[in-house]
């Protein structure tokens, strides 16, 4: 069936064939229809030059997006809250409301933020330089996370150790995290930590300042100074985190703060995490994908 031109909108065309051009596309009949002149023949400058500003535009809107993508950043980093930060938020909020416990002992948000500012204040008042790393060869105790933050808000890299991991592997983590401060228990589970740990650092020619959590009780640490400590910046690196060294010698995962931060707000908000929840913690640090 053959359509009437007369009784159709459209009249019969023919679509003219194309060829390509470096400025853009040029019809068969050499009549110009680039981009940047959709009419053709609007354009008197080479397609050379029409392609130089083509790639010219595409190189701004390049810059303008990763400048876009930068101020994003910023600004998320300008907003993120970091650990020491919320601990202090939630001191204000909840004082009395337990934040962390072994079944022994029970520490409030208060007694926590006290806890942290006085063992920063005593980490400070120590004179090492910022950034210096401190390596706690602990059990799952309270002092595993007291340390954590307290590092954190004196500006120092935590390096924890579970004590699953024994001396082969603590001697590999002390060779090349060369720490300033050790902190051990004293005794755990029919082991001499403070024993072993000198024992170790002394076959590796290193002299930390070492630290002994006690066997009952809880480690306090309370620096004279009053000055304000400097607590770690985002881009600073806040923890280091190591394989079992199973299969070998065990790989250290270093976390900035930032990096920190951000895996344990996305933790939070993908398990709907509240204020009143409780957080069990069978086994911490066991690997490089635990925040610690």
């Amino acid at each position: 069936m053959r359509s009437d031109p007369s009784r159709s909108h459209s009249g019969p065309f023919e679509i003219p064939r194309c060829e390509c051009s470096w400025g853009g596309v040029t019809s068969a009949a050499g009549q110009r229809t680039d981009p940047l002149d959709p009419v053709g023949g609007g354009t008197k400058g080479s397609s050379a030059v029409q392609h130089k500003d083509s790639r010219g535009v595409a190189r701004n809107l390049r810059r303008r997006s990763i400048q876009r993508l930068f101020q994003c950043f910023r600004a998320r980093r300008r907003m993120m809250e970091t650990i020491t930060e919320a601990v202090a938020r939630h001191a204000a909020s909840q004082p009395d409301a337990i934040a962390l416990t072994d079944g022994l002992t029970s520490l409030t948000w208060h007694e926590v933020k006290t806890w942290m500012d006085d063992a920063a204040r005593w980490l400070s008042d120590l004179g090492l330089p910022r950034g210096a790393s401190m390596l706690g060869w602990l059990p799952n105790c309270l002092e595993w996370y007291l340390m954590r933050l307290a590092c954190e808000q004196a500006g120092f890299f935590w390096v924890p150790v579970p004590t699953s991991q024994g001396r082969r592997e603590l001697a590999s983590i002390l060779e090349r995290t060369r720490p300033s401060v050790l902190v051990t228990k004293d005794h755990f589970r029919d082991h001499d930590y403070r024993a072993e740990a000198d024992e170790v650092c002394s076959q590796i020619d290193l002299e930390p300042l070492h630290i002994t959590a006690p066997d009952e009780g809880l480690l306090r640490l309370v620096g004279r100074s009053k000055a304000r400590f400097q607590p770690l910046r985002l881009e600073e690196s806040a923890h280091a985190l190591a394989t079992s060294g199973s299969e070998g010698t065990p790989k250290l995962a270093i976390y900035t703060l930032l990096a920190a931060c951000t895996r344990a707000h996305s933790q939070a908000q993908l398990l709907k995490l509240t204020a009143e929840d409780k957080v069990l913690v069978l086994s911490p640090g066991t690997g490089p994908a635990r925040v610690g």
